[in-house]
């Protein structure tokens, strides 16, 4: 990574060298034969370095565009995997509850079977002791000898 960032900073410093030595040139006195051959090397060099600068550019934008895709793939994902987990628990939760609506519902229905057979065995039971209180009754007013001159009968 650090190549990276150190490849335009050598491009920077040959376009500074390329630039002092048109400055120098210019100072000198050499024949112009020279000098045109220097300029135009010069000239040569400087279109060199401006076609890797620019090559270095489409590279770095292309890196910085796989990278932003991958952190969008990857960002994607977690969020389809987020999703996909509340939609688990969710699941989850929903069934937790339908269970707990059952056994409550069962319970419920347990306690209604409960109380309706002990109101029918109530009802047997009453309606078998009200006939014997009834006939214990009958047979101890029957028991009960009548004293002469009891005014009863």
């Amino acid at each position: 990574m650090v190549v990276v960032h150190l490849v335009p900073l050598l491009l920077v410093a040959q376009l500074v060298v390329f630039m002092v030595v048109l400055q120098l040139l210019g100072l000198k006195k050499d024949p112009g034969w020279l000098q045109a051959d220097l300029v135009a090397k010069l000239l040569v060099l400087l279109v060199d370095l401006v076609a890797q600068m620019v090559v270095r550019l489409v590279d770095l934008v292309t890196q910085l565009v796989v990278v932003l895709v991958e952190l969008v793939a990857e960002l994607v994902v977690h969020l389809v995997d987020l999703v996909a987990q509340m939609v688990v628990h969710l699941v989850d939760l929903v069934a937790q509850l339908v269970v707990l609506l059952v056994d409550s519902v069962a319970q419920l229905v347990v306690l209604l079977v409960d109380i309706v057979a002990r109101l029918v065995v109530l009802q047997v039971d009453l309606d078998m002791v009200h006939p014997l209180v009834v006939a214990k009754l009958m047979v101890k007013q029957q028991a009960v000898p009548m004293v002469v001159g009891d005014k009863k009968s």
